[in-house]
């Protein structure tokens, strides 16, 4: 190999470590892109691979082009552990973007070739990431079967690494049926499990589910403690992706008790990480906080400037289940303005979304709006048909 070339590869490599710490920052993947450009060798599919996980934080579109690029680069050299990534990724990305059909055709291609491979380590993988279609269609005994599945092949391969990882899973699942001590069992033997393979991206997911099972139980002082230990340990742990998602939980916690301010501040500091990182996607999220914290003020304009930037970031994204709530959010801000005809463009419009994805939570939320909306103009027929649609 040619000392020039050498140099390529070995920077590629650091600076893969260095995305993988913080999950890639604008600057690592233009970085990335230089370098994947000047490569000729098959560093190209983990190039492409890194660059796809790093934007599926920011932008969907172009995760599925270097996803792609990673999974023909395999095939090419039949490399079936880098096809199966690049499988998983771009499953990923288009149940996110609402693809639900082809996403799960894509992890089901990737369980086969990990079956064929006798790849039980992916393969368990796998399904515990199949759980992202169940959970967007809110099929949760299939979560809990798709995951008990996964656990099997764990126990029987003695793939210790991912058990914890698993059994937060399981914790969350069993918080979404509201099955409090089965998600408290499998939450509290996160700890024990994870001491031996000690992963941070793990414990301080396992502290946010824990906090969660905590403020169910109307323990608030334990939860808060739990959260604030969380953004403890993502500092400590230097992975400014972890800290960022921890000022998040920590500011949905201020907002639940009506500490306005205090969550705002937490707001702010999460989305000046998303900005160094470049989580756009993240960073919507939290813009619909400052919204909601604005309608709850009966800031009805400052709502609206929030929710539309958060929708302009969803539109550039793709993230269909996240578009429709920002024009249902919007649709909601137009209708306490008083401009009904905008307000009902945006609701019918996240609606018709809402139905086609078939997000039950959403098509509610769309029902109970347009009821509002209709009861103001004093349409009070259509008002009694969405009241009486939204408790069907």
């Amino acid at each position: 190999m040619r000392i020039g070339s050498c140099f390529i590869v070995i920077f590629a490599i650091l600076l893969i470590v260095k995305v993988q710490k913080c999950k890639g920052s604008s600057a690592d993947i233009d970085s990335l892109k230089l370098i994947l450009r000047s490569s000729k060798n098959n560093e190209n599919i983990t190039l492409n691979q890194k660059i796809a996980d790093s934007y599926y934080f920011s932008n969907y579109d172009s995760s599925l082009f270097y996803a792609q690029e990673a999974l023909e680069l395999a095939q090419k050299i039949n490399d079936n552990t880098q096809v199966i990534k690049a499988l998983i990724l771009l499953a990923k990305v288009n149940n996110s973007i609402g693809n639900h059909k082809h996403s799960l055709q894509l992890f089901n291609q990737a369980k086969e070739l990990c079956i064929k491979d006798s790849n039980y380590e992916l393969l368990a993988s796998v399904y515990i990431e199949i759980t992202r279609y169940y959970n967007s269609k809110f099929n949760y005994n299939k979560v809990i079967a798709t995951l008990d599945s996964a656990l099997k092949i764990i126990n029987k391969n003695n793939i210790k690494n991912l058990k914890p990882y698993a059994f937060n899973h399981i914790s969350t699942v069993h918080i979404n049926i509201n099955d409090i001590p089965s998600a408290k069992y499998y939450a509290n033997s996160v700890s024990e499990l994870a001491l031996p393979n000690y992963n941070p991206e793990v414990m301080v997911h396992n502290l946010h589910i824990k906090a969660r099972i905590s403020n169910i139980e109307d323990t608030k002082q334990l939860s808060l403690d739990l959260l604030k230990k969380s953004l403890e340990l993502s500092k400590k742990s230097k992975k400014e992706n972890l800290t960022q998602l921890s000022y998040r939980r920590l500011a949905g916690y201020y907002i639940d008790f009506n500490s306005y301010d205090t969550a705002v501040t937490y707001i702010d500091s999460s989305i000046m990480l998303c900005n160094k990182l470049g989580y756009n996607i993240e960073k919507s999220a939290l813009l619909t906080y400052k919204a909601h914290i604005e309608w709850m003020k009966n800031n009805f304009e400052n709502s609206l400037k929030y929710n539309l930037e958060a929708l302009k970031i969803r539109k550039s994204t793709g993230h269909k289940s996240s578009i429709s709530s920002s024009l249902l959010n919007i649709g909601g801000n137009y209708t306490e303005l008083g401009d009904y005809s905008l307000a009902s463009k945006y609701l019918e419009s996240g609606l018709e979304i809402a139905e086609e994805q078939k997000i039950l939570k959403f098509i509610i939320r769309g029902y109970e709006k347009l009821g509002v909306l209709y009861e103001l103009q004093g349409n009070y027929e259509n008002a009694l048909y969405y009241s009486n649609l939204k408790t069907r």
